[in-house]
């Protein structure tokens, strides 16, 4: 127990010093995707390029390209965000909201509503907590909500779109759990990271609520291969309680005998 002890301040100190040290303002931030989320989302994309952090207030300019499918009309529309740091973190983020309170969000522009196929134009986002919790940033992601519920604001033509759409974060989704049994792996073997081990289940559990959010938009294929991923997390996350203690060798890298341990 008291090498256990140890071995947890020392893991626990480390990631400290990774989390408080070097952090600052970005100067910039990057789409994780060009893809928009949301109900609007498959209207338009994001122009793929390095956006600059605001630094006088708290207004982010994000571009936006009109695509070639046709929407129906809606009353109110509003922008989301999440923004995420190097490892997937997320720092902050505005999404979801129910359809009555949707008029809280910053509103997409009258311009960019009206938007031809191939045209650009800027939202602008005030972002919040902004800029205290921005330190670290990386990437954040875009999100397009209409507060319609009764019809699809998108032509049924955009159908097989969605459904690939779908498709590409239920890899990402496995993709991350499958990282994350590798950490586990490793720890089995001596080789404890637990730093990259708690940002790959971060990420997993964070993919898991957003595709939770979805299943009314998801095909009954699509939900089977959702449960069966979540199910693959679950019992790897088991794996924690077999790891013995005795046979751990390192730290986050540091030798466990360099510490005399």
């Amino acid at each position: 127990m008291k090498k256990l002890g140890v071995i947890l301040s020392v893991s626990a100190l480390l990631t400290l010093c990774l989390v408080s040290c070097g952090k600052k303002q970005p100067e910039s931030l990057r789409p994780e995707t060009t893809e928009i989320d949301g109900s609007l989302g498959m209207l338009y994309e994001l122009v793929d390029e390095d956006y600059k952090f605001p630094t006088v207030s708290n207004q982010f300019e994000i571009k936006v390209k009109r695509n070639e499918l046709e929407g129906y009309s809606y009353s109110k529309v509003g922008v989301g965000y999440e923004v995420y740091d190097e490892n997937g973190k997320v720092l902050v983020s505005e999404l979801n909201p129910s359809l009555e309170d949707i008029s809280s969000w910053p509103p997409i522009p009258f311009s960019v509503m009206e938007m031809k196929s191939g045209e650009v134009g800027s939202i602008y986002v005030r972002l919040k907590d902004w800029p205290d919790k921005y330190a670290g940033a990386k990437t954040f992601r875009l999100i397009l909500e209409s507060n319609i519920d009764d019809e699809s604001t998108i032509n049924n033509s955009s159908s097989s779109s969605s459904d690939n759409k779908w498709d590409k974060l239920l890899d990402d989704y496995e993709a991350l759990v499958n990282e994350y049994n590798k950490f586990l792996t490793e720890m089995k073997s001596g080789n404890v990271d637990s730093q990259s081990a708690m940002n790959a289940l971060s990420k997993a559990q964070a993919m898991q609520e957003k595709l939770d959010a979805g299943k009314s938009d998801m095909n009954s294929k699509q939900i089977q291969r959702l449960s069966k991923i979540a199910t693959k997390l679950t019992n790897i996350a088991a794996k924690v309680a077999t790891i013995n203690t005795e046979d751990i060798k390192s730290v986050n890298g540091v030798d466990l005998k360099d510490l005399g341990l």
